[in-house]
């Protein structure tokens, strides 16, 4: 049968001050009223059924997952004791999903994406898991890159794969250098990896073990067992930090691509914003003279005057200002105030 899993475990650090441990990046409104998360679910409908979906979040963040989607099983939220990156997520739900379904295959998502048109996506997603179910490949959905982007993967396709539209990979490269990646722009060839994956649950099983033997040893006592409590704990504590990417792709001989044909961001930071609208504005937002000015207002007004290129964001606890172009530094700001309150609290210890 097909599942779909919902990764919703990142932190989100450069969408503070919006986004915080106790709201994750997921659980934002960026577009619209509804939040990523939903948005995400929604969009899996016609390709897997409800009771068949997964996600994986932080631990604390499970009973706000169960909120936001109450349609799925409550045993389908898989907590996360703590953030180990993509590949130990992909692995708790595959080993979630073989325990039901021993042949299952699964559909993985981001919940932080944003997708306009839902028809190409559901079109390239249905042809990703038909290549998943044909042969025992680990199948990645490809987009047509419009800027030299570092952050991302770039994936190479190869000679067609049966009569799909499913190519071999003949080459992953994950973050490339700018150069590189202006290059894979130029010649036209690449496609973006959009971390949307479908395999069968058994062979991305085989792929940690091949590959990432530490993380298949750290979760071996999870085998066959619903996934909570100190076994859940003490797996993770065992585990290696490391995305999918890293940690299988880059190495797999056994890579397939659907090259998919819908608009598609990953809303990496504040920046991205104008992306979706070049004049963002969220909340109670004056501008006066102020080209390339996005605004998030929450909780009060902002007002911005003769100010270009810069993002203003205010919410009850703390407001951020920075140029769109520092837009990735924000992240800095999360993690040192982090670092604040731990401090405080050894002193308060």
């Amino acid at each position: 049968m097909r599942h779909a899993v919902i990764l919703a475990g990142g932190s989100g650090e450069r969408f503070w001050p919006v986004s915080r441990d106790d709201r994750p990046k997921p659980f934002l409104a960026l577009d619209g009223s509804t939040s990523l998360l939903r948005a995400t679910f929604e969009r899996l409908r016609g390709l897997v059924p409800a009771e068949r979906v997964w996600v994986v979040a932080a631990e604390r963040h499970a009973p706000r997952v169960r909120r936001e989607l109450p349609e799925i099983p409550r045993g389908h939220v898989l907590g996360e004791p703590r953030g180990r990156n993509t590949a130990p997520a992909l692995h708790l739900a595959a080993l979630a999903i073989l325990r039901e379904d021993p042949e299952g295959v699964l559909l993985a998502l981001p919940a932080d994406a944003w997708v306009p048109r839902i028809a190409p996506f559901a079109r390239a997603l249905r042809s990703a898991l038909s290549a998943a179910e044909a042969e025992d490949r680990l199948v990645l959905v490809g987009v047509k890159p419009v800027r030299a982007e570092t952050g991302y993967g770039y994936i190479e396709p190869g000679e067609r794969l049966g009569r799909g539209p499913a190519r071999h990979v003949l080459r992953f490269v994950e973050k490339p250098s700018a150069a590189r990646a202006k290059r894979f722009l130029r010649e036209g060839r690449h496609l973006w990896n959009a971390g949307i994956f479908a395999w069968r649950a058994g062979v991305y099983g085989e792929a940690v073990a091949r590959h990432l033997p530490g993380l298949a040893a750290a979760f071996r006592g999870l085998e066959g067992r619903r996934p909570t409590g100190a076994g859940l704990a003490a797996a993770y504590a065992a585990a290696p930090t490391i995305s999918v990417d890293y940690g299988i792709l880059q190495h797999s001989d056994r890579l397939a691509v659907v090259p998919a044909d819908f608009a598609w961001d990953d809303l990496g930071a504040w920046s991205a914003l104008a992306r979706l609208d070049p004049a963002f504005r969220k909340g109670d937002v004056f501008a006066w003279d102020s080209p390339g000015l996005l605004a998030w207002a929450e909780g009060g007004r902002v007002a911005v005057i003769g100010v270009p290129d810069v993002v203003v964001v205010h919410t009850p606890e703390a407001t951020l200002v920075v140029a769109r172009v520092r837009a990735q530094d924000v992240r800095r700001v999360a993690e040192a105030l982090r670092g604040e309150v731990r401090k405080n609290r050894l002193k308060e210890g």
